[in-house]
């Protein structure tokens, strides 16, 4: 791969709970149980892919083959669109085809259900635009590029990226002329999240492609699954598994991603979403670690708003009494709208047998 490693995650979106800054740290912990020079005879897989960080970054360090899963179809875009494709890329004809007028009598879907409750009239039409011609691609891996690329422009069409929610109607509303901008907080001037609605949203169209394109690497085969994360490690077979489930007592992906969901999946998005049990409970970890037995070494991210390193570890040598387990712990901050919490930690267990 030519591309440094620092760049191929510019191809990604903002996601919450993304696991990008502690990379280094997680596979540092690996290489204390397994070589870096022995990567390349390992099999790797992941059940919650999320925004694929920390797969995009296995691929990049070349294991032999990846597994990656994640129920939600916003995942599933940044699967197909990324982590299994091993070539293909956004090029400046896409970028024309996918940005062209919609055709007469389509309805500006999103315009429709989010203008100016989210996004302002100077943002969504190129939303619309990119949301309805990204669904004419036949190829399926052009399809969801046309998707990351519509990701990472709502994101931007946004005060805050990761709070992609009502709470941007102010700022929605002050670029219509339907606010007062004395009304905002001044805050929002000085750190530049609001003066970045004012840029033209077809101006980083072209940066944005050159930051997808850095993402797109072969080497290294991907194969994609869209599994309950129980089902997925009890029907693969791979040597390291990374599990990243969502934490108890931290947002709710079903509430606080609801709307990105509907902007990228549109009349195709889940309305019947469950509540995930991992949100609710720590020992809801038990039955998917005994489900995943026969895979040789496990690597768990937790979070310790519900649990501490020791009591974590505890839990995993109760479900795998056999294995050598080590436990780490790195202290952090949440973003505030994330988690009110400022004594966080996030916690590390490695197993192997």
């Amino acid at each position: 791969m030519s591309t440094p490693l620092k760049y191929i995650f510019n191809a990604l979106p903002p996601y919450f709970g993304g696991k990008r800054r502690l990379l280094p740290w997680i596979f540092k912990a690996l290489a204390g149980h397994i070589p870096k020079s022995d990567w390349d005879k390992y099999t790797f897989l992941e059940a919650f892919t999320g925004a694929g960080s920390v797969s995009l970054y296995a691929k990049a360090l070349g294991f032999k083959e990846i597994y990656v899963n994640d129920w939600s179809d916003r995942s599933q875009i940044v699967i197909d669109g990324l982590l299994c494709n091993q070539s293909k890329i956004l090029t400046r004809q896409d970028l024309l085809w996918l940005t062209q007028p919609l055709p007469k009598g389509v309805e500006s879907r999103i315009q429709k259900a989010w203008s100016p409750t989210v996004f302002s009239s100077r943002h969504v039409e190129a939303l619309d635009r990119i949301w309805y011609w990204s669904q004419q691609k036949q190829d399926v891996v052009k399809r969801n590029l046309g998707l990351l690329l519509l990701w990472h422009l709502t994101v931007q069409s946004v005060c805050m990226g990761t709070s992609i929610n009502k709470g941007n109607r102010p700022y929605a509303e002050t670029l219509d002329g339907l606010r007062d901008w004395q009304d905002l907080p001044a805050k929002r001037f000085a750190d530049g999240s609001f003066t970045k609605l004012l840029l033209s949203r077809w101006s980083p169209l072209t940066r944005l492609q050159h930051r997808i394109n850095k993402g797109v690497f072969g080497g290294v085969p991907v194969r994609g699954h869209q599994l309950d994360a129980t089902e997925f490690v009890s029907a693969v077979q791979g040597d390291i598994l990374y599990l990243d489930p969502p934490y108890p007592g931290t947002l709710s992906y079903e509430t606080s991603l609801k709307t990105l969901d509907d902007v990228l999946m549109g009349p195709h998005a889940r309305t019947d979403v469950p509540k995930s049990p991992f949100t609710q409970d720590v020992k809801s970890l038990c039955p998917l670690l005994d489900a995943a037995q026969h895979i040789p070494v496990w690597i768990l991210s937790y979070g310790n708003h519900a649990i501490d390193i020791d009591g974590l570890v505890d839990l995993v040598r109760s479900v795998a009494p056999k294995r050598h387990v080590q436990g780490y712990v790195r202290t952090y901050r949440h973003m505030s709208h994330v988690s009110q919490r400022t004594a966080n930690e996030e916690l590390l267990v490695i197993a192997t047998d």
